[in-house]
């Protein structure tokens, strides 16, 4: 559990690195740079302590020139990694920064509907306007400020049609 732990922990480094720094993940797809400097390079993002399986992991993938296709490999490697313990993922969009407590209990009220241990990805979108919009697999809450104004709007236009009909 704890190799687990740590191995998805590298894990993220790499895929955070390669998401946010362009020049990181070309070095990796450049065939002029030798593998061992790019499994050097992957050793010294990860830091310390990096599990020799999760080095055995990245060195065919670097071998072989499978690079372009690790973002998806990692983000299968979570799916597996969060199945086998038992969690998932609520994807919650709010216009506002929510503050610890309120994170708290909306994570507590996710694993009680969800039976299941629930992470929180939080993204702020001030386009929303107010409100929470929730997605766990393939389920959506929208309870969102924006959502009741097209709801209304769609309403309204209904009405108007059907009067104009009339």
């Amino acid at each position: 559990e704890n190799e687990l732990s740590l191995y998805l922990e590298k894990a993220r480094l790499i895929k955070a690195a390669m998401e946010s720094d362009s020049e990181f993940g070309r070095l990796l797809s450049n065939p002029l740079v030798p593998e061992d400097d790019k499994i050097n390079l992957i050793l010294q993002l990860a830091g310390g302590g990096m599990p020799g399986s999760f080095t055995g992991f990245m060195r065919p993938i670097i071998r072989n020139g499978r690079q372009e296709g690790l973002l998806e490999m990692l983000d299968t490697l979570f799916l597996m990694a969060d199945e086998k313990m038992d969690l998932i993922t609520a994807y919650v969009t709010s216009a506002y920064p929510l503050n610890d407590s309120q994170k708290e209990r909306l994570k507590a009220v996710a694993e009680s509907k969800a039976c299941k241990q629930v992470r929180l990805e939080i993204t702020v979108d001030p386009n929303v306007i107010g409100g929470l919009k929730i997605k766990i697999g393939d389920s959506v809450a929208d309870a969102t400020v924006k959502r009741n104004i097209e709801d209304m709007k769609s309403l309204l236009l209904n009405r108007a049609q059907i009067s104009n009909s009339d």
